[in-house]
């Protein structure tokens, strides 16, 4: 009731004001005695906005101790509610401010958000374009190497890993595999401190892809045992063999030397997705 009372919007006291003219109008046009004689429906209205506004020209004036009363009780209200109306409306301006306030520093935080967000997209776009070409040289043969990400390449396709790669850039005795490695680590640490130092709840599909990739580095990561295998050529020998003669459903096996290729595989197939999803979240907020 107390809020009903004194927090209503000011629409509502200037209702209730302007209502109380002809509702108090009918009183006196009613109640004759109140003003001393007869008068009209409109000297009725009249008298009434006067009242309320408590102007008083004392044409028209109550000629009893009801008609006293009656008048004083309309001028009291009429007081009363313009009190409250400027009360409220002032309280609406007040909020109003607060509120435009409270957006235009959600707004400059936002900018500051996406500055940030943009200079991390700097860094993070150069190592995710070798991340890729790291990709591209263990996720296809070398006799048949592509120039593109193939996003549907099989475990076979991954039978090169261990050979060099084909990339002007890179040592040429080095495995391709192991580029992979050091171009994801890079870019893992990118997208870590992306995560540490944007406030990415203002992106949460950003937020949601950045921590399921670093997820995915940590969850899919077999680096020590598939790099430990660099220096025996035997060994490298043996799962390029395992890896081009693989058929059927690609899935871990219980302790078996596959499990490795098997994560490094999915890992990739994931890792992947991700990168488009974080480079168009990351393009959107940076454009907005």
């Amino acid at each position: 009731m107390q809020d009903l009372l004194f927090h209503s919007k000011p629409k509502v006291y200037g209702l209730i004001y302007l209502s109380l003219i002809p509702v108090f109008g009918l009183v006196f046009f009613f109640l004759p005695e109140t003003t001393g004689n007869k008068i009209s429906l409109i000297e009725s209205l009249y008298f009434s906005a006067v009242t309320i506004t408590t102007l008083g020209y004392g044409d028209i004036l109550p000629t009893n101790d009801l008609g006293r009363v009656i008048a004083a009780t309309e001028s009291v209200l009429g007081i009363t509610l313009i009190g409250l109306f400027l009360n409220a409306l002032s309280r609406v301006r007040g909020e109003t401010s607060r509120n435009e306030e409270i957006l235009k520093e959600e707004r400059t935080y936002r900018e500051g958000e996406i500055a940030k967000l943009n200079g991390f997209y700097n860094l993070i776009r150069p190592l995710a374009g070798k991340y890729k070409l790291a990709t591209i040289q263990i996720t296809s043969p070398l006799k048949s190497r592509k120039q593109e990400y193939n996003p549907d390449f099989t475990l076979n396709d991954m039978m090169d890993l261990y050979k060099p790669s084909m990339l002007m850039t890179q040592n040429h005795n080095e495995p391709a595999v192991k580029y992979y490695f050091s171009s994801l680590s890079l870019l893992s640490i990118e997208v870590s401190d992306l995560i540490k130092n944007v406030d990415l709840r203002l992106f949460p599909e950003l937020e949601k892809h950045c921590l399921s990739f670093v997820d995915g580095v940590h969850s899919f990561d077999f680096s020590d045992a598939i790099l430990g295998a660099v220096r025996n050529k035997k060994m490298t020998d043996l799962v390029s063999e395992m890896l081009e003669k693989h058929e059927g459903e690609v899935k871990f096996l219980k302790s078996n030397l596959i499990n490795g290729y098997v994560a490094l595989y999915q890992q990739i197939k994931l890792l992947m997705g991700l990168l488009d999803l974080i480079d168009s979240e990351i393009s959107n907020a940076v454009k907005s």
